[in-house]
């Protein structure tokens, strides 16, 4: 990437590059067509101009010197989108050849270029192996958000440590390095608004029939995997879901569970915190005619197992949930035939569910942002 714009005669093997298996046949049509574009960032990324083969050709008929510096030649006020549709949208009515999307700091996360009757989406390449490779095969993430809720009211809208749930969770998946992708799937236009707000896709309100309170959340992860598979490219292989309810979630934990799928030849990646002492099967009881007993079948109160012989178990914490998306769209199931665990910390576990929830959602992140 570019530093402080310098010589232009220095800049072309500077510049942010995008990788997409696309890429080499967009730029052999753009230097066909006469039309090309580069993007000028500073050192951190953040898109300072962007450089078209028009502004050379101005610069030389202006007798503008080849070492003049890039600021001078460069337009400084791009045209930029915050969401792939609007770059598309933008690049169809103004006859642009490439619109920049960035994010709220103004650092490039993808472009959408121009290729005659269709669009590219050329993804930014990092500098992280690991993330490039989940670039390739395409990774998106879905929230799933209905407007209605039994306990509370707007859940997914209401507000903890100063952020909706709904912003929390897209908040941990613009962190994360290795989503090329995330998608909201709701049926309110009010939240369809926050999204699309703060940089995300809503390319659709979903359904009455798969918003009521006993639509199963996978009937919803099809529905939103059929209409990406068809849509976003690269197509995407992996999927995470990311439940709003569940508010803690980090972008690192996120590409620790694509990375474990990645590596593994499992279908599934479920994140789950190990149960506290208090909570471990041994330590359940049942009251059966009045009278207490283990949960557990065969022991009984004598011979349940004390705290150091206990086998550690878990439960899943609704943190993220990765797989995919062959796996989920052939066998209507997202755990496929293996399922394997990404453990994460109890701290992280709280599923929100009732207002006492959110009061303890509440405390638990102005602890976290105190010791931070």
């Amino acid at each position: 990437m570019l530093g402080t714009p310098t010589q232009f005669m220095l800049t072309i093997s500077d510049l942010i590059i995008y990788s997409s298996e696309n890429l080499r046949a967009a730029l052999q049509r753009m230097t066909r067509n006469h039309r090309g574009v580069l993007f000028v960032c500073d050192q951190d990324g953040h898109l300072v101009g962007v450089l078209s083969d028009g502004d050379i050709r101005r610069s030389l008929l202006d007798d503008t010197l080849l070492v003049a510096p890039v600021e001078q030649i460069m337009n400084t006020d791009p045209i930029t989108a915050s969401t792939t549709e609007e770059a598309s949208t933008l690049l169809r009515r103004r006859n642009l050849v490439a619109v920049p999307i960035v994010d709220s700091e103004g650092i490039i996360q993808e472009a959408v270029v121009e290729d005659h009757d269709t669009v590219l989406v050329l993804t930014r390449e990092s500098s992280d192996p690991q993330s490039r490779a989940a670039v390739a095969v395409g990774t998106v993430a879905l929230i799933p958000a209905r407007g209605g809720s039994k306990r509370i009211p707007r859940k997914n809208l209401a507000s903890v440590g100063g952020k909706s749930l709904l912003g929390w969770t897209i908040h941990a998946a613009k962190n994360s390095k290795l989503l090329s992708h995330v998608l909201v799937s709701t049926d309110d236009t009010e939240i369809s608004e926050a999204a699309r707000a703060v940089g995300v896709d809503v390319p659709w309100l979903r359904p009455a029939a798969l918003s009521a309170d006993t639509t199963p959340t996978l009937d919803v992860v099809v529905h939103a995997l059929d209409w990406a598979v068809k849509n976003l490219h690269p197509k995407p292989e992996i999927a995470v879901l990311l439940e709003p309810t569940a508010p803690l979630r980090t972008g690192e934990q996120i590409d620790d569970a694509i990375s474990l799928l990645m590596n593994s030849d499992a279908d599934c990646v479920a994140s789950v915190s190990e149960l506290p002492h208090v909570f471990n099967p041994e330590e359940v009881l049942a009251i059966e005619d009045g009278s207490l007993r283990p949960y557990l079948p065969g022991r009984t109160m004598e011979s349940r197992r004390l705290r150091n012989s206990q086998s550690s178990a878990y439960v899943l914490n609704g943190l993220v949930y990765a797989f995919r998306v062959q796996t989920v769209l052939d066998g209507y199931s997202i755990y496929g035939h293996k399922t394997i665990p990404l453990i994460t910390p109890w701290e992280n576990f709280l599923d929100i569910d009732t207002p006492e929830d959110l009061e303890l959602a509440n405390f638990k992140i102005e602890r976290c942002n105190s010791h931070s």
